[in-house]
């Protein structure tokens, strides 16, 4: 519920006028108006007021016309193209209200709309579509189209996480590349899957960026990374045989190979797997943690121990035994 009070939110730089604060705490608002007043009595009745006319200033504007200026907005802030594609296909998911005003869309409309559109989806794929529809409408609220965020009250999907990752096993991995649609896909995959890559560091790194018998590229958290290049990969690029190639979107794309592949494996078929097996493969092979640590560049140890514990207790048995 929207509530009014008043506030001298600049006194300690010794300015004495009064500003109206209009706050729902559920609602996410939070918006000052100057009452162009020093008077703490004229500020009460001046308050009322404001609140009264923030009410009134919804105004109609459809979604696909306020969608437009979400898109603008982000275009001038020099967002990527990743994320304006992402922001296109959160519109098109909510494409069938596109004529509807946005001060007439509530939360039952937009959970209509995520039943019908994201049935089947996992809750990683189903709360990004819901991050990007949530961004959608607070842009409307910061431009008072909207004084309430609708998408507050369309609950996300649990993340149930599974105590350790899937991984594909290196003759699974090979069976996913030969069935790759292309061979910028092999090459890809390839720098993910045997020098642990994730998937942006591997869409966009360069030719300049082999030398040395090392890939030198800045990784997540803007930290330099400088990775041995192992002789498998080194084929896969030398067989590539071309400027290695750059990618927006490689999900569905995975997905097709795993399946055209026809192996069996749990849980899904997506880009990062390809990393988590690149980790999973080193030490079944019998790299110590550490190795694997610094390949993956995990920040510390425990990281890596936590996510493939699993794998080094598969060996305990063998461990027992080194001992004569």
């Amino acid at each position: 519920m929207l509530r009014v009070s008043i506030i001298q939110k600049n006194k300690a730089k010794g300015i004495k006028t009064w500003y109206a604060r209009i706050a729902d705490p559920e609602a996410g608002i939070e918006v000052y108006r100057s009452l162009k007043t020093t008077l703490k009595g004229e500020a009460q009745f001046l308050a009322s007021k404001a609140l009264e006319d923030f009410k009134k200033k919804e105004v109609d504007i459809t979604l696909e016309r306020g969608f437009s200026e979400v898109i603008k907005d982000r275009n001038l802030q020099g967002y990527d193209s990743k994320t304006i594609y992402m922001y296109n296909q959160a519109f098109e998911m909510l494409y069938d209200l596109r004529n509807k005003n946005v001060s007439d869309i509530r939360p039952e409309d937009l959970s209509k709309v995520f039943a019908e559109k994201c049935e089947g989806l996992g809750p990683g794929s189903y709360n990004v579509r819901h991050q990007y529809c949530t961004s959608i409408f607070s842009y409307f609220v910061s431009r008072e189209w909207i004084h309430k965020n609708p998408m507050n009250k369309v609950p996300k999907k649990k993340t149930v996480r599974n105590s350790f990752p899937f991984f594909w096993t290196v003759d699974q991995v090979n069976a996913i590349l030969d069935h790759a649609q292309t061979p910028e896909h092999r090459v890809t995959w390839a720098l993910m899957a045997f020098a642990g890559l994730r998937k942006a560091e591997a869409a966009n790194l360069k030719d300049s960026d082999i030398y040395d018998g090392y890939i030198h590229l800045i990784g997540k958290g803007n930290k330099m990374a400088k990775i041995p290049l192992s002789s498998r990969l080194k084929k896969e690029i030398e067989m590539y045989g071309k400027p290695l190639p750059r990618f927006e979107s490689l999900s569905a794309h995975v997905k097709t190979a795993a399946k055209a592949a026809k192996i069996e494996f749990q849980g899904e078929a997506t880009n990062h797997r390809f990393r988590h097996s690149f980790a999973s493969n080193l030490i079944r092979a019998g790299a110590d943690i550490k190795s694997v640590q610094l390949l993956m560049r995990h920040e510390s140890i425990e990281i890596t121990l936590n996510t493939y514990a699993h794998l080094l207790g598969a060996d305990l048995e063998k461990a027992v035994d080194m001992i004569k």
